[in-house]
Formats: C-alpha cells, structure tokens, sequence
C-alpha cells in the first residue's frame, strides 16, 4: 500500500478474507459453547459434591452424638451395658408425685380421645380389668415377649396366630393351641384391621379370655376397649437404623410372611433397598399418631412422644432382661418362671435374624438415618423414658 492509498482488494481476496471471518466466528462461537458447557459441568459437580457433604455434615454430629453404639453415662459414673448410646453427664431422671417429667414435653399436645379414653396412663393404678397390650414394631423383640409370656408364663395371648389351622372360621370365641403342648391362644388375628373387627364382634376384650393382646395397630385396637375394659400399653424398642436393616435381611428371606414380594429377591444391597419401595420412614412416628401415608412433621412427632410419655411402658432390645422384670411387676406378674426366661434370652431370643454386621456408616445406613429422623428422634426420647419409668416398679 502506498501513502496514502488504502489498499482494495479484489473479489476472490474478499471472499477467502470472509470465509477466513466466518470461520474465526464459528471457532469462538463453538469455544464459548464448549467452555458454557464445561462450565456447567464443573458447577453441577461442585453443587453435587456440596450436597453431599452437607448430609454427611448434618448426620455425622447428630449420630456420634446421639445414636453411635455405646453405653449410656450417668451422673452417679454407673454404666448400663445394655444400652445402644453414650449420654455425657446425663443424670437418671426422677419422677414428682408420679408423673412423669421427660425433657422436651409439649404440655399442648393433646390425645386423641380414642386413645387417651381407653389407654390407660402408666402413672395410674392397674385395675383388675386392665388388659396388657403390647405395641409389636417389627424385628424388635416382639416374638420373644410372645415366647417369654406364652411358654415360659403360661399366658393366654391374643396375635395373628390364633386364626391358623382354620380356626379364622370359628363362629364363637374360643382359647386354642396351634400345636399340642403349646401357647394358649385366642381365636382371632389382633394384627390386622379386619381381625380386630372380628375381635371386637366376638367381645374379646370383656370376655377376659386374653391374658395379652398384641398388635402393631394402636389406633384400630382402641376400638376393642372402653373406660371400662382399658388398655395398658407396652413395648420393646429398637435403633430404628438397626431396625430397619434387620427388616431388610429378615424379608428377603421370610417367604411365609405376607409382606414377602419376590420384587426383593432382585434387591441385593442394603442402599438398593433404602431407596425401593420396600424401606420404611419413621415407622413408629406413623403407627403412633395413625399417618400411614401424609406427610409426618415435627408436630406428629410431638403426638408420638406424649402418646409414648403418658400412655406407655418402654422396654429396650438391647436390655431385654431388665425390661421384661420391669414388664412383670408393673403387671403384677408371677415371676417363678425366670429360668425359662433367662435361657430364652441366653439363645439370643426368638426369631432372631442373624445377618453380616449393620453396615453403619455405608450409603444404605445413611440413606436409612436420612428416611427415619423422627423415629430416631423419638428413640432418644424413649431412652430417656426407660430410665424415668424405673421409678414406676419400685
């Protein structure tokens, strides 16, 4: 170019100096979508991999604190083996003029009048006309209270046993024996809503044929009692982490229960479990205040522990011998059988589900935990309850 001049230049020097534009557009117009999208990758990562952390963080405190295997600490430096946690400078707590003051009482939660009228509180005198009924969750102990009340005491049990062999189709009520030389039974399936039905139809309750009645539906078994003819409820309590994973292994396996689906046999692994359709969340929490489907809160929780706190007599797996002891003499009952008892609980108990390790820590526990905050929850109030309520059978 001369001075001057500007330099033009021709149509085929044009065209190769558009194309060569075009071209350098589409390579930065391609290398900004390749860097939005590397971009967006990184991002996702990091908000996944801070996501995760999160529900470690939020867990990790609340379990070492609260729910890691241990034993319970007291003030007095006494030590109680059976117990699943670790309390620092937790101090036994007491009971004033026989009411029971656990920590955390919402003094406005209100029970329903289907329980509350027909439920007796454990600070009250037994009547004679009291019936024991004992809550069964799954996999924590219940087939060994039934065992322990049924063989070594000689009780006459009301559970979904009494309607085998045909006996479903009996017209009257009547005390049976599924097996010759074994536990007394009646007639009827106090496990299911349409058993307890049938229950209440054949009178059981006023009949006095029942020693003890077991079931899981306190809400629908409330129908069977009157302010005449109460309920005293009892129980045995789990972990509910542990619970649920001893459920795991016991279904895959319990091919007579009805809740069998061969859906389980293709779940291999603890975590593909936690996440299907089987796994439960705060079990306890939902049989308690009758929210089977809906959503449960802090609020239902609340409910689920003045219905425990003021209705029920808390026992723990991991301390079945004191529990059943305190079981016999709130109860008034006979305790000339204890051999039997304590070789019972020697074997390991009854339908014990014997599996690999708990598996704590791995993505299934957490998962688990995560699904079951609020029955985790009420567990520690429980375990706070077990050691108030050795003040009620002195």
């Amino acid at each position: 170019m001369e001075d001057g001049v500007r330099f033009k230049p021709n149509p085929q020097e044009r065209k190769k100096i558009s194309r060569y534009v075009r071209l350098n557009n589409r390579i930065s117009v391609l290398n900004t979508i390749n860097l939005a999208k590397a971009f967006i990758v990184i991002l996702c990562f990091v908000l996944f991999s801070r996501r995760r952390n999160y529900y470690r963080d939020r867990h990790d405190d609340f379990e070492a604190k609260k729910y890691s295997p241990g034993l319970i600490s007291h003030g007095d430096n006494k030590k109680t083996p059976s117990s699943p946690l670790k309390l620092q400078g937790e101090s036994p707590l007491s009971i004033a003029k026989n009411l029971l003051k656990s920590s955390n009482v919402n003094p406005t939660v209100e029970i329903p009048d289907n329980i509350n009228s027909v439920f007796a509180a454990v600070s009250e005198k037994r009547l004679d006309s009291d019936v024991p009924v004992f809550w069964h969750i799954l996999k924590s102990g219940g087939t060994s209270i039934k065992d322990i009340y049924g063989t070594c005491m000689g009780k006459v049990e009301a559970s979904e046993t009494g309607i085998l062999k045909g006996h479903d189709a009996d017209k009257a009520l009547d005390v049976i024996q599924v097996s010759d030389g074994g536990i007394n039974y009646v007639n009827v399936d106090t496990t299911t809503p349409a058993g307890l039905v049938r229950a209440k139809e054949f009178k059981l309750i006023e009949s006095g044929r029942a020693d003890i009645v077991f079931t899981p539906l306190i809400h629908e078994a409330s129908e069977l009692f009157s302010p005449d003819h109460r309920a005293q409820c009892f129980a045995i309590f789990r972990h509910p982490v542990e619970r649920a994973i001893s459920l795991f292994h016991y279904l895959k396996k319990a091919t007579w229960e009805p809740t069998f689906s061969k859906k389980l046999e293709k779940i291999n692994t603890l975590e593909d479990y936690a996440v299907s359709e089987f796994a439960e969340d705060n079990w306890m929490v939902r049989f308690l205040t009758n929210k089977m489907a809906e959503k449960v809160t802090h609020k239902e929780l609340a409910l689920a522990k003045e219905i425990i706190r003021q209705k029920c007599l808390v026992g723990l797996l991991n301390d079945m011998e004191e529990s059943v002891k305190r079981f016999n003499k709130y109860f008034g009952f006979s305790t000339k059988n204890d051999k039997c008892i304590v070789n019972l609980l020697k074997l390991g108990g009854s339908n014990t589900n014997i599996h690999k390790g708990n598996e704590e820590g791995g993505g299934g526990w957490r998962i688990l935990r995560s699904n079951n905050l609020l029955d985790l929850e009420l567990y520690d109030y429980v375990l706070q309850l077990y050691e108030e309520q050795k003040d009620l059978v002195k």
